[in-house]
């Protein structure tokens, strides 16, 4: 009961102060009315006076009008230039993300086809090696099966990893590839490629830079040599090795 009386006591306080407040604010704009009355009356004493104090001012408005008028067509010229500008910006922006949006995806595309091709390499190539393991455990076995045919491009990364190392060596390797099969016949060396040494590739295309005797799949490319004039096929390492002595070779 105590606390409601307290309570009911603020509330009235409160309400006394706001009361007194407004009083304040009724006087005070009482005070103002009777300004303004004093006012009035002294400007209708003085009515020339008064208009000519108004034309005053309303040159002072035209004038700033004026101003003002000129102002917002700056600011409309400027908000012109300014719209033109980001227009311009996002065209430039959206050509950009474009060009290298499609230059994103075509990236994307060739590390996919990369990824797959270096991928079936080395399948490939730990298959060779497996062949070659089971090979070298029985050295008087002929193999039968016959290896699986690629397509000219996998032959030729491939050659170019397993026969990177006897190339750094020197080219007199692959002019002499049957000292290390056992010496075999001259109709043997015409026959099959130097290279791959399949049996089914039974070409007679030789190499103009080592002289060596390759299949097709083996020799795809022509490169200028010094001693002729047009292009010359070589095999595929000879490529590999002249291309990188052209490229270190000062212009």
């Amino acid at each position: 009961m105590r606390q409601e009386m307290e309570l009911a006591m603020k509330m009235l306080e409160k309400d006394v102060c706001e009361k007194q407040d407004a009083l304040v604010s009724l006087r005070q704009q009482l005070d103002d009315l009777r300004a303004l009355k004093h006012e009035l009356a002294f400007k209708l004493q003085s009515s020339d006076l008064g208009v000519k104090q108004k034309s005053e001012l309303n040159s002072r408005l035209e004038e700033k009008t004026n101003q003002m008028a000129a102002t917002i067509k700056q600011l409309e010229q400027r908000l012109r230039q300014a719209e033109r500008g980001r227009q311009s910006a996002e065209l430039d922006n959206r050509l950009f993300k474009q060009d290298f949006g499609d230059k994103i995806n075509s990236l994307q595309l060739e590390v996919e086809a990369l990824t797959r091709q270096r991928t079936q390499l080395e399948l490939e190539l730990k298959q060779e090696k497996e062949k070659k393991s089971q090979n070298r455990a029985a050295p008087g076995k002929v193999t039968q099966k016959p290896e699986p045919r690629m397509d000219g491009k996998h032959r030729i990364q491939e050659d170019s990893v397993t026969l990177k190392k006897p190339l750094e060596e020197g080219p007199g390797l692959l002019t002499h590839p049957a000292e290390e099969q056992g010496q075999p016949s001259g109709s043997e060396k015409a026959q099959v490629c130097q290279l791959c040494r399949e049996d089914e590739s039974l070409t007679k295309n030789t190499c103009k830079h080592c002289r060596g005797t390759f299949c097709n799949a083996c020799m795809t490319n022509e490169l200028p040599l010094p001693s002729s004039i047009k292009p010359e096929l070589v095999c595929n390492p000879c490529h590999e090795q002249l291309i990188k002595q052209y490229s270190t070779s000062p212009s």
